[in-house]
């Protein structure tokens, strides 16, 4: 997760689905796109700041397929993350359906644990730059949620129940004249799909979405992804009003590494649990 999570938070299909209804007299009133979606975005970066006081299991699946969509090789992990102010640290409890043992498992904990207690024992510039760079990395995740408003153009087209919650449907093509913050962004100026927002709580409960074109990323295994990619998310409320993933997916149709390759990356999520009190209350950005 740590590299790709920014990512795969964005994507892919998951759960079940409901059949789209009209509205019913007792429905909130619908606002307009674009103030839902700031708000949409100032509740998003809220969760991810919530996420990482929290420790949690991902299961994540990687197939990789031929130039026909026939299987090549299928991995499964699960893991648990661990955050801190410094880093996030995965501890794996299982690779293609073998469990660990309870000393590997031990032994895992044991080297975070200290890991943990070698960042917290360097002098306070040290610590100063493992936070900053912390930060940095997780901010990356929020680029894509803060162009929401900017990047695209909702249409509404009705609602739908998702998980027991009634919610708003939106479409989305990209706005002319866009301009990505960065790298991992540009793949915004050629997304098209659907949002899903909670009608009482207005928060994203499903995200899906697919590239128009090809993407150059310019580095990396995938750096360069064609046309037809698709990436989904899907959110659930998770403890002390959060909400947090429970499914992403990301198809990959790429154009380098082997041709004519594609990989499905799916990961599920579980077991949050509050692991540290935030030193100062988790606000909810106020995105203009």
């Amino acid at each position: 997760m740590k590299g790709s999570m920014g990512l795969l938070l964005i994507f892919s299909m998951g759960g079940c689905w409901a059949v789209t209804t009209p509205g019913s007299p007792q429905s909130p009133e619908q606002p307009a796109p674009g103030a839902l979606m700031r708000e949409v975005v100032a509740l998003q970066i809220r969760n991810i700041d919530g996420r990482y006081h929290f420790r949690y299991n991902e299961e994540e699946i990687t197939e990789d397929l031929d130039a026909e969509g026939n299987p090549r090789h299928f991995d499964t992990k699960l893991m648990q993350w661990i955050h801190t102010e410094y880093d996030s640290y995965a501890k794996y409890l299982a690779i293609n359906g073998a469990f660990y043992g309870a000393p590997v498992l031990a032994d895992q904990q044991n080297k975070i644990d200290q890991q943990i207690k070698e960042a917290e024992a360097k002098p306070e510039s040290q610590r100063r730059a493992l936070r900053e760079k912390a930060v940095k990395e997780r901010e990356k995740e929020k680029d894509f949620i803060r162009s929401l408003p900017e990047a695209f153009e909702f249409q509404p087209l009705g609602e739908q129940t998702i998980n027991g919650h009634p919610s708003w449907i939106f479409s989305f093509t990209p706005r002319p004249g866009f301009h990505p913050p960065s790298r991992e962004t540009t793949f915004l100026k050629t997304l098209t799909g659907k949002i899903w927002i909670t009608e009482n709580e207005h928060q994203l409960i499903r995200l899906k979405g697919t590239l128009e074109d090809d993407v150059d990323f310019g580095a990396g295994l995938f750096g360069s992804v064609k046309k037809g990619s698709t990436i989904t998310l899907e959110q659930l409320p998770g403890p002390t009003g959060f909400w947090f993933p429970s499914f992403t997916e990301m198809e990959f149709r790429a154009k380098v590494f082997v041709k004519g390759q594609n990989r499905i990356e799916t990961s599920r999520y579980s077991q949050y649990a509050e692991i540290s009190n935030p030193k100062k209350k988790i606000e909810v950005e106020k995105i203009q």
